[in-house]
């Protein structure tokens, strides 16, 4: 099968849907309480235009419906209302339990009727009947601040019928895994608020498959794009299995900045009916081989950004390539990064300030704004006051004469990258605060307040810089007479 004859929207008969299940054009298929985060995430991917390969989701409500069947809802109720939260062990337990009795319960015929027949549409036409990955897709996953990410079960190649109904227990019942009741319990979700969907979607036959930020979630710096790749499906390196090549891009350029190919002994295998992450080696002559080409990469980031755009966040996306065509997986916010969204209020920067306020030489401090404001400063109030203080220094540099600063010359004084914005604060550039220091406060002068927006470490020094007399008074002087106002 041509990977790109399963990166489309699956059409469906909607008699075929119930409550209990939605494709990407119908209905309830964006929304969160129906489908799950990774759910309406990718069926707004779909209805973009993305590549992403044909799904259907399995409702919150199919789930409610299973608890419902029997006793099994009041059973968790009376287990949860008993458990100790601070005891591990018993936290553990608890969780074993309360799995085993999701997948010992009978699956509801009404239910399993609907899937089986939104399966059977979905690969209606395929020959041979593709198979597909059967993902968790819980209402409290891929939210600002929260990442659920990796705690709920996913498994791939699923032929149909019963494995795929036990596929779908097991995504139930990893909404109860004593790591995602832990988390829930620390990020004050209800466990009776959190449902779970699953995501039935056409196996992508990647023959390389990863990661991309469309900003770096180590330094967050907004100006590169990290690219995660190994050989085979995602799935090695999700799971840690293989130490994935990583190429770190910059954002306007397309230049790629960094390059490390490691070596990728193992990759998760295509087609295996198991449901499992079936391992293969690695063909010796890919082992230390980059993954993607130059080519492929710029194509990558491409989409990457492309996807940004359309949610208007940074993003984390998960990839697949085959037979020239890329496919996306998923796309979320990129969570447990302090980014900073500084393009637009920057815009009043030269080319060269803004491109270097990332620079990992600056130290940045928010002293200047804590003195002179009494709380957070608005986008307006920092476009404006900002290029103002600017000009301030660079006419104060002017008129006293001084032809090179902190490493700019005159001409180039305008890109020094002095302010930035930051968290509702306009921060300054110590580096320069240090030259200003250096050059026109003298040692008596360097007191706790001078310093205080430094870092303890660094004010001995500061203090102990030489200081020229002759050249302060000397600037003094000429400033009397050539702008005595």
């Amino acid at each position: 099968m041509n990977p790109s004859d399963i990166t489309h929207q699956c059409l469906v008969d909607d008699a075929v849907s119930t409550r209990y299940t939605r494709f990407p054009h119908q209905a309830g298929s964006t929304d969160v309480a129906v489908v799950g985060g990774k759910g309406a995430n990718l069926s707004r991917l779909l209805g973009a235009g993305f590549p992403v390969p044909a799904l259907f989701c399995v409702t919150t409500a199919a789930n409610q419906g299973f608890m419902a069947h029997g006793s099994l809802r009041e059973e968790f109720r009376s287990r949860l209302a008993r458990l100790d939260r601070s005891d591990t062990q018993g936290l553990i337990d608890c969780s074993e339990q309360l799995r085993d009795l999701i997948l010992q319960a009978p699956f509801p015929p009404a239910i399993a009727s609907v899937l089986e027949a939104a399966w059977q549409q979905l690969t209606n036409g395929h020959v041979p009947i593709p198979l597909v990955s059967v993902r968790s897709s819980a209402t409290a996953e891929d939210l600002p601040g929260a990442s659920f990410a990796g705690q709920h079960d996913t498994y791939l190649n699923i032929s149909g019928g019963e494995s795929l109904l036990m596929a779908v227990k097991r995504c139930w019942a990893s909404l109860w895994t004593d790591r995602a009741l832990a988390y829930r319990y620390r990020q004050g979700f209800d466990d009776e608020a959190v449902s779970i969907a699953v995501v039935v979607q056409v196996m992508f036959p990647a023959e390389k498959a990863g990661v991309i930020f469309t900003a770096n979630p180590i330094t967050s710096n907004p100006d590169e794009l990290i690219v995660n790749a190994s050989w085979g499906l995602g799935e090695a390196l999700v799971s840690g299995l293989v130490n994935p090549d990583q190429y770190k891009v910059d954002r306007g350029s397309g230049e790629v900045r960094e390059e490390i190919i490691h070596e990728k002994l193992v990759m998760t295998a295509n087609g295996a009916d198991s449901g499992q992450h079936a391992l293969a080696p690695v063909p010796e002559t890919d082992r230390k081989r980059s993954t993607l080409c130059r080519d492929e990469l710029a194509a990558l980031c491409k989409l990457a950004l492309d996807i940004e755009a359309h949610y208007g966040f940074p993003q984390d996306v998960e990839w697949g390539f085959a037979n020239g065509h890329f496919a996306v997986l998923q796309s979320r916010d990129i969570t447990g990064a302090d980014l900073d969204f500084r393009d637009g209020l920057e815009a009043w920067q030269t080319p060269r300030a803004k491109a270097e306020l990332a620079s990992d030489r600056w130290i940045w401090s928010r002293a200047y704004s804590d003195e002179l404001q009494t709380g957070p400063s608005t986008p307006n109030m920092y476009t404006r006051a900002q290029p103002h203080r600017m000009r301030t220094k660079l006419l104060a540099l002017k008129y006293m004469g001084i032809r090179r600063f902190a490493g700019y010359k005159e001409a180039d004084f305008s890109d020094m990258p002095m302010f930035r914005w930051y968290g509702a604060r306009a921060y300054y550039n110590t580096a320069l605060e240090k030259e200003w220091i250096r050059l026109f406060v003298p040692p008596f002068a360097r007191d706790q307040i001078a310093l205080s927006a430094f870092p303890a470490d660094q004010r001995d020094e500061i203090r102990a810089m030489p200081f020229k007399w002759f050249r302060f008074v000397w600037t003094l002087v000429r400033l009397e007479i050539l702008h005595p106002d």
